[in-house]
């Protein structure tokens, strides 16, 4: 009877182990939370390499690609006429915000020969970014291509905490990475 009772309390306490360890580990990582739209983001691109004409026809095969409903703005920016800056009025998904990047740096119909493109993207992480730990949401990150990018269907992201991880568009999750892979391009932007 007393061995049943201390067999039957040692299952109690390694299921209870077993829930509270899963609470720890679930409230270590930021639960993905559906998209909703903000109008008051602060997703922003910023573009070097292309002509403005340029860069609206990439965004409008983008948008066409991806079936895309979203308001994008694109304006030089303030200091330097020679990058343009992309905003998005009615927000983007955080996916379709990775993906542009990745797009402006391999637009389908455009000679990439003798072209010097820098593109990188800034925004605040909310759960919907599936970060890979809660205490992400919040931070500031900038998203880029890396440099001697082989694969083409990735992006580094660079949370402010200087943490950099890699993000894989067939795996959708972010991999934390040492050598961040900055390209040049982008430096000053």
């Amino acid at each position: 009877m007393i061995k049943a009772a201390l067999i039957a309390l040692a299952v109690v306490a390694v299921v209870s182990f077993l829930v509270l360890r899963g609470g720890v580990a679930r409230s270590a990582s930021a639960q993905a939370q559906p998209f909703e739209p903000d109008a008051h983001n602060d997703k922003i691109v910023l573009v070097r390499g292309w002509s403005e004409t340029e860069l609206r026809k990439i965004v409008d095969a983008f948008v066409r690609m991806y079936g895309l409903t979203s308001a994008f703005e694109i304006t030089p920016t303030s200091r330097d006429k020679s990058v343009l800056r992309i905003s998005f009025p009615d927000d983007l998904a955080p996916e379709n915000f990775f993906f542009l990047v990745n797009y402006i740096n391999y637009p389908r119909d455009f000679d990439l020969k003798k072209r010097n493109i820098g593109v990188v993207a800034r925004a605040t992480l909310t759960a919907a970014f599936k970060v890979p730990d809660a205490s992400f949401v919040g931070k500031t990150a900038e998203v880029y291509v890396p440099t001697e990018d082989t694969e083409y269907d990735l992006v580094h992201v660079l949370v402010s905490d200087r943490s950099a991880y890699r993000y894989s568009f067939a795996k959708e999750e972010f991999e934390p990475i040492t050598d961040k892979r900055m390209p040049s391009t982008i430096r000053g932007l």
